[in-house]
């Protein structure tokens, strides 16, 4: 029987003698720190002496059962006695236990204390590199975390700007489509304006044939200088020069004159050149 043996023993006689008791709790009391409750004994009647001695083994073993549990250090227990209809101990006795292991210890040190040798100094740099690498992983966890979260919103930002940008280029697409649309409808106007104006072109060089038909082959004055000149320039000229000058000109020219020559053929087939109407010529009074 060890010293924390005797001394629980020693305890339950007294309390269950003295007192009426209804619990008994057990603690696990490290140094510096909040003692945690190990485990609770009920008691429903009055024990005998052989009984407390067995209570007595039974809080023992599970003390030490929780120290070889923590690892191999000594560990400090109280036990508490409980009255019935009290939430205050009545009662208590503190014990240590040393947490079974392989490893030979260089000092008696309690649970949470390094003792003051190589061995605790080691043991308090790797608790605090511990300590560090959480601190980091941590920092390091929530900094990921922020970092995914604005990837995300970057791959949202680009994904509508990507989409804004084709969108532009559809619509810039479309515009250059109806931009040729607009060019070729213009080009088609000024085709049409083409062809009207070279129509007008051609009928404008035969209005005045047509105008000299429908107003009866009226002859040129005789007196006008400009047909005088006109005159002696068709009557100087032969036959191959007016046949080179018709192949020269085009089919509306070519009308026109040919109209030309014919009426100055007719104005000279009038007696002395005198014009006539309706293509009688007038004689002199």
């Amino acid at each position: 029987m060890n010293s924390a043996e005797k001394i629980v023993k020693s305890f339950l006689g007294q309390e269950g003698v003295s007192k009426s008791i209804e619990r008994y709790e057990l603690r696990h009391a490290a140094k510096g720190r909040a003692g945690n409750v190990v485990e609770t004994f009920d008691i429903t009647e009055a024990l005998t002496a052989p009984e407390l001695e067995n209570l007595a083994t039974i809080i023992i073993a599970r003390a030490q059962l929780d120290a070889d549990g923590i690892g191999p250090s000594i560990q400090r227990y109280t036990l508490n006695s409980y009255i019935a209809g009290e939430d205050s101990p009545s009662g208590r006795i503190n014990f240590r236990l040393r947490g079974a292991s392989d490893i030979d210890l260089d000092g008696d040190d309690e649970a949470g204390e390094e003792p003051a040798n190589q061995r605790g100094l080691l043991t308090q740099l790797m608790r605090h590199n511990e300590q560090n690498n959480r601190t980091l992983m941590n920092s390091m966890g929530a900094m990921l975390t922020s970092m995914a979260r604005r990837m995300e919103s970057s791959d949202r930002m680009v994904e509508k700007l990507m989409e804004d940008r084709f969108r532009s280029f559809e619509i810039i697409e479309e515009a250059y489509s109806r931009k040729h649309e607009r060019e070729l409808e213009m080009e088609q106007v000024k085709a049409k304006d083409q062809r009207i104006a070279f129509g007008m072109q051609k009928v404008s060089m035969l209005i005045p044939v047509i105008l000299d038909r429908l107003a009866g082959a009226k002859n040129p004055p005789s007196n006008d200088p400009t047909v005088m000149m006109l005159s002696e320039l068709i009557e100087s000229m032969s036959g191959p020069q007016l046949e080179a000058i018709r192949r020269s000109l085009s089919t509306e020219q070519q009308i026109v004159f040919i109209a030309m020559l014919k009426k100055f053929q007719e104005r000279k087939a009038l007696p002395n050149g005198e014009s006539g109407t309706n293509g009688t010529p007038q004689k002199e009074n």
